[in-house]
């Protein structure tokens, strides 16, 4: 496993008091991630800014880009960047990925494993 091989080499050094500095945390955040289907990240990189960032997949589904949005933490809260900049930067990230081949991005089921929200040829949608 790609995660599983990182952790055996890397180094959580801290960038922020805010940033996640053990492999628990790491691993919980990125289950959030592939859950949810985004990313946010408040203060962790950097003291003032805060980050929110949409997958793009290519026609497998494997992701292979991101689409990010930075913004300074006085020009808006995590609850707004969240309600009104996540939704289109995650449309245009689809778009991106429909470009690509690839489906709309759907969160990833309990097993993991990418699923796309194109129905089967042959196979009307539900």
């Amino acid at each position: 496993m790609v995660v599983t091989e990182y952790f055996s080499r890397a180094r959580l050094n801290a960038l922020t008091e805010r940033t996640l500095t053990t492999e628990e945390a790491l691993r919980a955040r990125l289950q959030t991630v592939r859950t949810r289907g985004w990313a946010a990240v408040d203060q962790e990189l950097e003291i003032g800014r805060r980050s929110v960032a949409a997958p793009i997949r290519d026609a497998s589904g494997v992701v292979v880009a991101a689409l990010s949005l930075s913004c300074g933490t006085a020009a808006r809260s995590m609850d707004q960047i969240i309600e009104e900049c996540m939704p289109p930067l995650r449309q245009t990230a689809d778009q991106i990925t429909a470009a690509l081949g690839g489906g709309r991005y759907a969160p990833r089921p309990a097993s993991g494993k990418p699923r796309s929200l194109r129905p089967a040829k042959g196979r009307a949608s539900p």
